[in-house]
């Protein structure tokens, strides 16, 4: 078949580059989302280390500090990791923490559940969870775990 110059094959498409030539466009985008992970993590720190201030934090870790169920399985004296996760709602009167403490025999997951009764925290409930997996346990130190809310 003879090919005329307007019968000729069609050209592949051509493909569009993943990034234009011109990155002039990416300097804004990085610098943006330089500044959006800054100011998130910035957010996180402070969020960790506020809850640590709070009267419940507080409380709780006085409590922990005469308990002897921290003295065997964790040690005195013992600290709060970094991270608290938990909610302290000054308004209802209900803080939920839970958290990580170290000492010098070991560590151990703390959770505990306070309420603000006639204008003064009280510890409703609080456990500590020492050992891993399977050889993990949880202490039951205030309240009972099965009236816990959900």
């Amino acid at each position: 078949m003879n090919q005329t110059p307007n019968d000729s094959p069609a050209a592949p498409p051509e493909k569009l580059p993943l990034l234009p030539r011109k990155k002039k466009f990416l300097v804004p985008i990085v610098l943006l989302l330089s500044v959006v992970l800054f100011g998130l993590g910035i957010g996180l720190v402070y969020a960790f280390v506020s809850v640590k201030q709070t009267e419940p934090f507080q409380l709780t870790m006085q409590t922990l500090q005469d308990r002897p169920e921290v003295r065997q399985h964790v040690g005195l004296p013992c600290e709060a990791k970094f991270i608290v996760l938990g909610k302290v709602d000054e308004g209802d009167g209900v803080a939920n923490l839970l958290f990580r403490v170290e000492g010098p025999v070991g560590e151990a997951a703390v959770r505990s559940r306070l309420e603000r009764v006639e204008g003064a925290w009280v510890i409703q409930h609080l456990d500590l969870g020492v050992g891993r997996g399977d050889d993990g346990e949880v202490i039951t130190m205030i309240g009972d775990p099965d009236e816990l809310p959900q």
